[in-house]
């Protein structure tokens, strides 16, 4: 009789250990808030009928961006996003689940966001951005005009930099490297004054001299230019640097 309430004492220890383990895992996975400073950025994402604004204060988490971690621990923001959603901003017909960052600066002093990616899409010919320096539209400016002036993307099997002159309206792509469904991507944007720089895995890519009225910020995450297909985005080391 002892020794069987001995054992039942154990096992009921057992069980007790094993649901608190479960309950930390769980806790650990629900938000990514600990990555990132939270006040600092904020997160659009498909909200049925327009693009919802989430404040990331407190710690948030959704199917569009959660915590991932690897088997040895690694932790990553994770965003997912179907490219058949509703909800879209108002100056495009693509949903996006992606982190703004709500500083808004012009270019005067150095401003730079590095961040290491990994990215898959459930399509072989997909295109779409990891991450960008936005602008703020101002028709005061120029009327009309939503376009970043930086967009990091993976079109296919490559990785680019696509940049947009204010001056003339066109753009100018640039192959930064292949780039293979799951592999690993540090990434460094910078400008100081005009002068933009990309860099992708500690290689300096190229500098232009840019031409940008507007005030800007970064945004990091999942931008399809597609309406079809499943995306996942991971990113970690996230670092945004406005002198």
């Amino acid at each position: 009789m002892v020794r069987l309430s001995v054992f039942l004492s154990l096992l009921l220890v057992f069980f007790l250990s094993c649901a608190s383990g479960v309950e930390k895992n769980q806790a650990a996975g629900r938000t990514p808030s600990h990555l990132i400073s939270e006040k600092e950025w904020k997160l659009q994402f498909p909200g049925g009928t327009k693009m919802a604004e989430q404040k990331l204060l407190g710690g948030y988490a959704s199917r569009y961006y959660s915590l991932s971690c690897d088997e040895d621990g690694t932790e990553w923001i994770h965003f997912a996003l179907d490219g058949a959603d509703s909800g879209h901003s108002k100056n495009t017909r693509y949903v996006r689940s992606e982190l703004r960052h709500v500083e808004n600066w012009n270019l005067l002093n150095r401003r730079s966001m590095s961040y290491t990616f990994r990215a898959n899409a459930s399509q072989a010919q997909s295109s779409y951005t990891v991450g960008q320096i936005h602008i703020l539209p101002d028709d005061s400016v120029i009327p009309g005009e939503t376009s970043p002036l930086l967009r990091l993307e993976i079109v296919k099997n490559q990785f680019r930099a696509k940049i947009k002159d204010y001056a003339d309206g066109h753009y100018e792509t640039i192959i930064l490297c292949g780039y293979k469904d799951g592999s690993e991507k540090r990434v460094a944007v910078e400008t100081v004054g005009e002068n933009l720089s990309v860099f992708v895995d500690g290689e300096k890519k190229f500098t232009r001299r840019v031409f940008c009225p507007f005030k800007n910020y970064f945004k990091v995450g999942i931008y399809p230019q597609q309406t079809h297909g499943l995306f996942d985005v991971f990113v970690k080391d996230l670092v945004v640097e406005i002198e």
